[in-house]
């Protein structure tokens, strides 16, 4: 009866560590934000150009660098 206690003891206390542990950040990250990820452009005539800004936001703790962008 007391192996038993002690057992469900340290797999309590290894599901509390365990689950603070995730909680804990372990490094600075950045975290891209986009409150809008898709723009549907009206038509336009052949040739003529057509601009949108997308705003991006870094909600992490570190520097956000963006290295591509591509238009699909």
């Amino acid at each position: 009866m007391k192996n038993c206690v002690m057992q469900l003891f340290l797999l309590l206390l290894f599901t509390v560590v365990t689950i603070s542990a995730d909680e804990i950040p372990s490094q600075k990250n950045p975290v891209a934000f986009l409150p809008e990820y898709v723009f549907q452009f009206e038509p336009v005539v052949e040739g003529d150009k057509t601009f949108h800004d997308f705003i991006v936001q870094n909600k992490g703790s570190a520097a956000l660098k963006i290295g591509k962008i591509e238009s699909g």
